[in-house]
């Protein structure tokens, strides 16, 4: 497919490498876990999440397809109930300290 917004394109995904950069330098990386009745994403150590997104998707379907605005933040459950049975994709998209961070988990949930 041809764009004429190819220069727009490159600079998003120039943009996108370098916050997965910024998310791969880190000590540790981010964890998403089911923990008991909810859904548990953590930031490493005492990292503070000054902004952000979490997408919640499936590959089956877009109708569950969430997301939540984040800030000010090391941690956050989400209720297991906002979640059908399968396996589900998170995409972290962050700011922390004026670094932006991007990083995918993948969790198996079964209710």
């Amino acid at each position: 497919m041809v764009s004429d917004k190819y220069y727009d394109l490159d600079i998003h995904y120039e943009a996108h490498m370098k916050k997965k950069q910024n998310a791969a330098a880190l000590s540790a990386q981010p964890t998403v876990r089911v923990v008991d009745d909810h859904v548990n994403v953590a930031w490493p150590g005492d990292m503070k999440v000054d902004k952000g997104q979490i997408k919640c998707f499936r590959s089956q379907t877009t109708k569950d397809d969430q997301l939540l605005e984040v800030s000010g933040i090391n941690s956050i459950d989400i209720p297991i109930e906002k979640f059908a049975s399968g396996l589900w994709h998170f995409e972290l998209d962050w700011e922390s300290a004026g670094t932006p961070y991007f990083s995918e988990n993948s969790v198996m949930i079964n209710r």
